[in-house]
């Protein structure tokens, strides 16, 4: 039984150590495929960071728009003299603008997270392509 037990375990670890290196192979022939140096690395981080960014930039542009949207109908609601129907939609339209700065303020922590996930996964797959490259060297 004991013998058995231990044949078993020994088996599964081989099998445990197959699959491990198969996934290692397939790794470097993902890296071996799409990069052929560290700079591939950075110039495809640099594209999808500048993707990130191009729309948080616009998300911070629509943010800007809504904030002087919001401004300029305290301005008017100020100055003029409405009726009681205009005022409710006047009112209306403040809360929806309020709910799009909140709106877009989410969109704006999505991309900072996004941008931060995208470096870190650069960085690992920077790291394993030095790996990849080390163990070829040997």
């Amino acid at each position: 039984p004991e013998q058995k037990k231990k044949l078993e375990q020994d088996s599964e670890r081989r099998k445990a150590e197959q699959l491990a290196e198969e996934e290692q192979k397939r790794e470097e022939r993902y890296l071996n495929a799409h990069f052929r140096s560290e700079a591939d690395i950075e110039i495809a981080r640099k594209r999808a960071v500048d993707a990130l960014e191009d729309k948080r930039k616009l998300a911070f542009e629509q943010l800007n728009t809504i904030n002087q949207n919001i401004t300029q109908m305290q301005v008017d609601l100020n100055k003029s003299k409405k009726s009681s129907s205009e005022y409710d939609l006047l009112r209306q339209r403040a809360d929806d603008l309020s709910q799009s700065v909140l709106n877009n303020r989410m969109v704006i922590a999505f991309y900072d997270q996004e941008i931060l996930r995208t470096h870190k996964e650069y960085d690992e797959t920077l790291a394993r392509y030095k790996k990849y490259v080390s163990g070829i060297r040997k």
